[in-house]
């Protein structure tokens, strides 16, 4: 082997093992380093390699603009041999492929470069996105007068757990400048795509986040979930910060009045069931049955939790860990589940307490739905944005199980015993929830702010696991560095600041506080529902 292979073969990776025979025996012809990069790919090489090394003129040449993060796919005569596709940055210029391979004065070189396959996958073409692993051989012939031409070391370096788009393959200028090469394994694409959008943006939050609240478009997608809610978004690195945010340590946030609504409706709670239930009419008559008032209990610490679960997940959802994260969601969607059929226990149990199968078939049937609910809950796919529908539906669902009691009391009496026994529930509980759902799922006021345009819409759970131009293309969008202002607030200077462009809904007064307003209004409006129909049902009976 002469000089010059030998200081070609040091840049192959040592720890690749399939590649080590090649090294000793040297690189003889194209077919053999065609060969060997098959050998590569079904090699279990678990990190990005990354190697430094100098050359000529290249098919590609660095961009200008180092900002820009959007890449576009070119094809080289090379390439079509390889069948491979080779990245670019957008606005860097390709030299003529006559200038390829040339080196001064070497008689001839022959430079091999496969890197990672991608087909840029979205949700309009439904193509998936492949990746493969890299081959960088080299094979040179050189006369006397040649000199060296790779003179810099090679290195290895490990991504963290994210995906690599070989943002820094730039093509030399000169033979001293360095071009960068990634080399990865043969992973599950979709799980990489998925894993560096959604932590895309991620440091750069974290790091502003220790000082400051965040606007909309700084946070990365995973903590995105009203499109309407534009400031006031903390970020915080422990959980010492977030527990301080209750009274607003680190200045008001856009979580102040969801957690204070739900700790004032849960203090209330325990006023009810330590008060006010033990010196009520149903707790002292011996006409009542004693199963009726654990009822009653069970309701209010059903109550009790789903106010303390909304408590704390509002209280931690600005947490940077977005495991920790998704997992305080569940928790919240699990006391709302909790609630509903605590509150649908109440009421078929007073409904059906003369017909005991009944009683035991619909309360059971309750019970299975709620436990399956709160399995639900936990799953990731329950705590997007786009299944708000969904989780609006569930829970509907749930409570549908009271009506079907109702019906069964009609058959069984009358319409009017069933309807003067029942009527306390939908005018003092049931109406309330409606009013909240409606400002839950149509997110009013927030829609209608002026002060700032809002996003029609936001990317998907599928758009976030395959769409790469979320991040490239569409970043300005996406990644804005400041909200856009709205048309009237450059018409009028003064508008911005007006209490007409609802600014302030990003503080107090958005959908998801009167919704909480109007859950109390509900769980103290079933209090007093339940303990009419007790007192009908067993007292003035």
């Amino acid at each position: 082997m002469d000089s010059s292979s030998k200081s070609i073969a040091q840049y192959i990776p040592s720890p690749m093992g399939s590649l080590s025979r090649l090294k000793q025996k040297g690189v003889d012809n194209l077919q053999k380093v065609k060969k060997s990069g098959k050998s590569i790919y079904n090699y279990n090489y678990s990190k990005f390699v990354h190697h430094s090394f100098s050359a000529g003129n290249e098919s590609l040449k660095r961009s200008e603009n180092y900002q820009d993060d959007n890449l576009e796919i070119i094809g080289t005569a090379r390439e079509r041999k390889v069948a491979n596709a080779v990245y670019k940055r957008k606005g860097s210029k390709s030299p003529s492929l006559e200038s390829q391979h040339s080196f001064g004065e070497s008689d001839t070189v022959t430079l091999v470069n496969s890197v990672s396959n991608f087909k840029l996958n979205n949700a309009s073409t439904s193509t998936s996105l492949v990746s493969s692993s890299s081959t960088i051989c080299s094979q040179t012939r050189t006369s006397s007068r040649s000199s060296r031409i790779f003179s810099s070391q090679a290195k290895i370096k490990e991504e963290s757990g994210c995906f690599s788009n070989v943002r820094d393959y730039c093509g030399p200028k000169n033979a001293s400048t360095k071009t960068e090469v990634f080399i990865e394994e043969p992973l599950n694409p979709t799980t990489d795509i998925k894993s560096f959008i959604n932590s895309y943006n991620h440091s750069k939050a974290h790091s502003l986040g220790e000082n400051q609240h965040l606007h909309y478009y700084q946070l990365p997608f995973p903590w995105r979930e009203n499109r309407y809610i534009i400031h006031g978004y903390r970020f915080y690195n422990t959980h010492s910060k977030s527990l301080l945010s209750i009274i607003n340590w680190y200045g008001w946030h856009n979580e102040t009045s969801n957690i204070w609504s739900h700790l004032l409706g849960a203090m209330y709670i325990v006023y009810l069931a330590f008060y006010d239930f033990p010196r009520s009419e149903v707790w002292q008559n011996p006409k009542v049955p004693q199963q009726a008032r654990w009822i009653v209990f069970m309701f209010l610490v059903a109550a009790l939790k789903c106010m303390l679960s909304s408590v704390f997940w509002h209280t931690f959802n600005g947490t940077s860990f977005l495991k920790l994260r998704s997992k305080f969601a569940c928790v919240d969607y699990s006391g709302i589940t909790i609630l509903i059929t605590a509150s649908i226990l109440t009421t078929e149990f007073v409904t059906m307490y003369s017909c005991y199968w009944a009683m035991c078939t619909y309360m059971g049937i309750s019970l299975t739905l709620g436990v399956l609910g709160v399995f639900m809950n936990w799953s990731p796919r329950f705590d997007r944005p786009e299944a708000r529908p969904l989780r609006i539906r569930f829970f509907i669902l749930l409570a549908t199980m009271g009506v079907l009691s109702f019906l069964h009391l009609i058959y069984l009496t009358d319409i009017h015993y069933a309807t003067r026994l029942f009527s306390p529930v939908t005018y003092k509980s049931v109406v309330w929830y409606l009013v909240g759902v409606v400002f839950y799922g149509s997110f009013i006021p927030e829609r209608f702010r002026s002060d700032v345009q809002v996003d029609k819409t936001i990317p998907t759970n599928y758009e976030l696991s395959t769409d790469l131009e979320i991040i490239t293309k569409q970043k300005e969008i996406h990644f804005r560095k400041s909200p856009t202002a709205h048309p009237k607030c450059t018409s009028c200077m003064s508008h911005a600041k007006s209490i007409k462009s609802l600014w302030w809904v990003d503080y107090v007064g958005c959908s998801h506080t009167l919704w909480h307003f109007f859950v109390v209004l509900g769980v103290i409006g079933h209090y007093r529902a339940i303990l009419d129909m007790f007192a009908k049902r067993w007292i003035l009976s």
